[in-house]
């Protein structure tokens, strides 16, 4: 059975001062600071830390979110069952996920910058509205420090610059995002690089990447968007770092192409 401590729950912004030189209650008073444990758009709400005890057969402490019906987008896109996901949840996931990433870099009181960016940790809500999770307390950013080079994560979505020189900085995040945008528009998994070697090839040999785009969605009439998706994409994935646009750049960039978007089938649509 999950056991949370109650001195270190979140929700309600309630935290106890029982034990307040824990590390435990450390990280939960950092979340409060944060402001995770509240109601944020793009941001999967932090509800508590689970803490072991001597019986249980996990022995390291997890963070606790609330709880998203449809799952990760990582489930949605390569599970078993293969569910339709049309364009229009594709591209609305693609523009919300990075605008909650905008957030963590932007909006908030110190600087987050998450470090483990791909679609597991994108978890989706019986609307279908992404949510950013898994902002382990080594992943968060202390006051007044912009970098850290104590971030682990899923190497298929990591950046290589990170990998090579120990530093995290927002554009390692804006890389990571840029994997996903290429798994929701293709529907395959981002192992061990296969897929970016693949999409970075195409645009290396000049070649259009229509192959590569998911048959659900690569229609004729969509060309131009997808083709889009993929040179955003493209750019982020750039080894220098400072010619990567930062996610501010891309979640601007998404929210025109989806408005463009709407607007081409609105003036398209038989009512009209």
């Amino acid at each position: 059975m999950v056991k949370l401590q109650a001195a270190l729950l979140l929700a309600r912004g309630c935290i106890s001062e029982q034990h307040p030189d824990t590390p435990y209650q450390q990280m939960a008073h950092r979340f409060q600071e944060w402001g995770l444990e509240k109601e944020w758009g793009d941001i999967a709400r932090a509800c508590g830390v689970w803490v072991p005890e001597d019986d249980d057969e996990v022995d390291k402490p997890m963070l606790v979110y609330e709880f998203l019906s449809k799952g990760s987008l990582h489930d949605v896109l390569h599970g078993s069952r293969r569910d339709p996901l049309n364009l229009k949840c594709r591209l609305d996931t693609a523009a919300e996920s990075a605008e909650g990433l905008t957030y963590l870099h932007s909006k908030t009181t110190n600087v987050i910058l998450h470090g483990d960016v791909k679609p597991a940790n994108i978890l989706l809500d019986e609307d279908w509205t992404p949510k950013i999770s898994d902002f382990g307390i080594s992943r968060l950013i202390v006051k007044d420090k912009q970098h850290t080079d104590f971030v682990t994560g899923d190497r298929s979505y990591m950046d290589p610059v990170y990998l090579r020189d120990r530093l995290l900085t927002d554009r390692s995040d804006a890389y990571s995002f840029r994997v996903v945008i290429l798994e929701l528009i293709s529907r395959k998994k981002a192992d061990n690089n296969s897929l970016v070697r693949e999409f970075l090839d195409a645009h290396k040999g000049k070649k259009e990447a229509t192959k590569l785009f998911d048959e659900e969605i690569a229609k004729p009439e969509v060309s131009d968007l997808l083709n889009s998706l993929y040179e955003i994409a493209v750019r982020c994935l750039n080894l220098d770092v400072d010619e990567r646009p930062s996610m501010t750049e891309v979640a601007e960039s998404i929210l025109m192409l989806k408005r463009s978007w709407s607007n081409t089938l609105t003036k398209t649509s038989p009512t009209n």
